[in-house]
């Protein structure tokens, strides 16, 4: 049996610590929405100039890949970095909600973009074993989450000791992972044409594309909707009162040790009967959450979700780069970060206007009905990819 050639250890952790830093700093933008409160905006406003961020995304997520691709990581991640920075120290001048705000969320959208997409991007040229890849990818989403998770408790923190402590205590991680990003020296091999068999022509969008969208709106229902809805069963005399943490926390902790466990059975758990079983149990999930009154069955459920959604986001998105030689994994590199960011920002609006006409069972129904047909798009997607592909 041949080995596997071994990890690029130094390279991988260069790649991990500059993902963790920059994921700090990108979690202290859980406070937007109470900066935009406190500004005297609403709550409706504060999510508007959240999902500004799909506007980058859709515009150049392809171009930054392929910058990747072309001329390696270090000076998309450069450029990333310093817009970031520039936009949070531009915030301190920002006192309203208003179009300065709403151009420098743009501005932020940009650097996020940048940065995210090339992290993503220079995991998946790492390495060329699939498994290995697998196993890189799941790594770095667990460092991404525990970034975010120290991110974002450091961000709340400083964001009580004023808007200065705040956008600058951001910029100081953004900072270090651009420092990181200017000593990148990883560029791609450069990768024979394949041949036209090896690449579908016209099908060129992974189906995995589409999964990711369905995960990614679920995670948002979860992450932003079950807070109100244990509120509204405590308020509604449905249930005694219990925190919303024991579903939420109880699913990051499941997301984060799934990840860190599955990225060494990569090889086994890639396997389609295991991802299949995976969205079986997380829609579920996502079904009994409406007969949810007690801590221990938000628990139980919370780490349901986490137990799914944790495997299914590294392996659909290894899956999706494992199909295509390196010359395509800078554009899928993009096109899975847009997919998220479609999936999780765009999806509120929905869930928004069903709990408003027709309640929170009613929101949670339609997400598992809405997740359904996604699934049997990536399905047909999937077969007609093979076609083209002439497996």
């Amino acid at each position: 049996m041949n080995a596997r050639p071994a990890l690029p250890r130094l390279r991988v952790a260069h790649l991990f610590l500059m993902t963790a830093l920059y994921f700090c700093s990108a979690g202290f933008q859980f406070q937007f929405p109470r900066d935009v409160l406190s500004m005297g905006g609403t709550a409706q406003q504060a999510g508007l100039l959240v999902s500004l961020g799909l506007i980058p995304a859709l515009l150049l997520a392809k171009s930054i890949g392929e910058w990747n691709r072309l001329a390696g990581g270090r000076w998309p991640a450069v450029l990333g970095g310093l817009v970031v920075i520039l936009s949070n120290v531009l915030m301190l001048t920002a006192d309203h909600v208003g179009g300065w705000m709403v151009a420098l969320r743009l501005l932020f959208g940009v650097g996020h973009m940048l940065m995210s997409i090339t992290l993503f991007a220079q995991a998946a040229f790492l390495v060329e074993d699939p498994v290995q890849r697998a196993t890189i990818i799941g790594w770095q989403a667990v460092t991404t989450q525990l970034g975010n998770a120290i991110g974002g408790t450091v961000g709340e923190h400083a964001y009580h000791y004023g808007a200065t402590a705040f956008w600058l205590g951001s910029c100081g991680f953004a900072l270090l992972a651009a420092i990181l990003a200017a000593c990148w020296t990883v560029k791609p091999k450069a990768a024979p044409v394949a041949a036209p068999t090896d690449v579908p022509v016209k099908f060129g969008w992974p189906p995995e594309v589409w999964g990711i969208v369905a995960i990614a709106m679920a995670f948002s229902a979860v992450t932003q909707f079950i807070p109100p809805f244990v509120d509204h069963l405590v308020s509604s005399g449905e249930a005694k009162p219990f925190a919303a943490s024991w579903f939420v926390t109880s699913a990051l902790l499941m997301i984060a040790s799934v990840r860190l466990v599955g990225s060494y059975y990569a090889s086994r758990l890639l396997h389609p009967a295991v991802l299949k079983i995976c969205h079986g149990v997380l829609l579920a999930a996502l079904l009994a959450v409406p007969w949810m009154h007690t801590q221990y069955q938000a628990v139980f459920l919370g780490l349901a979700f986490g137990m799914t959604y944790g495997w299914l986001y590294p392996a659909l998105n290894a899956l999706a780069f494992n199909r295509l030689p390196a010359e395509a994994r800078g554009k899928v590199a993009g096109w899975m970060v847009t997919a998220y960011e479609i999936g999780f920002r765009l999806s509120p609006i929905g869930f928004g206007a069903l709990i408003s006409y027709s309640g929170y069972r009613a929101m949670f129904f339609g997400i598992v009905m809405t997740y359904c047909v996604i699934l049997l798009v990536s399905w047909k997607a999937d077969k007609r990819y093979l076609v083209a592909a002439g497996a």
